[in-house]
């Protein structure tokens, strides 16, 4: 299975947690400090852009997602309501407040992925396992690995 191919831009830095899971294989990372061309966001079809709402105004996302079919996930510090309904209607797919926790982030790209495309669970084991290495707070069996669990006895019952 090729990489997933995921676009970083932010501002500020990110938690180094959520950049050492998505620099694990499976994953080709792209950071930006600045948000890029628009043009360049474009042409370089990333699975994830993954970007601080500091980077990307909401009417800067809703012009790109009509370019666009990539999935986009908004990363804010806090906020109102109405910035984080203005970012979901501008197109974004998820949003996350600061601190973010690798293990959650991680969780929503992968279930946003399998709407798109057929992702293989081993990947998806590998890719939890190390992000539950990152975050202490996340509990020894989640609800996402159980999720695992039945579609794996789904592929095996065919």
């Amino acid at each position: 299975m090729p990489p997933i191919h995921v676009l970083v831009v932010n501002a500020q830095p990110l938690d180094q947690p959520l950049l050492d899971v998505l620099h694990e294989p499976g994953f080709q990372v792209e950071q930006y400090q600045f948000l890029p061309d628009v043009a360049v966001l474009v042409e370089q079809q990333p699975e994830i852009l993954l970007v601080d709402a500091d980077s990307l105004p909401a009417d800067l996302l809703y012009d790109l997602k009509k370019e666009v079919t990539y999935t986009v996930i908004i990363i804010l510090d806090g906020g109102s309501l109405e910035r984080k309904i203005n970012y979901l209607n501008a197109g974004a797919d998820a949003y996350f407040e600061r601190p973010v926790s690798p293990a959650v982030v991680l969780a929503h790209l992968l279930s946003l992925l399998r709407r798109k495309t057929a992702i293989d669970t081993d990947v998806i084991v590998r890719l939890l396992s190390t992000a539950r290495n990152q975050d202490q707070k996340q509990p020894k069996r989640s609800i996402l690995q159980k999720a695992v669990q039945v579609m794996r006895r789904k592929n095996v019952k065919g």
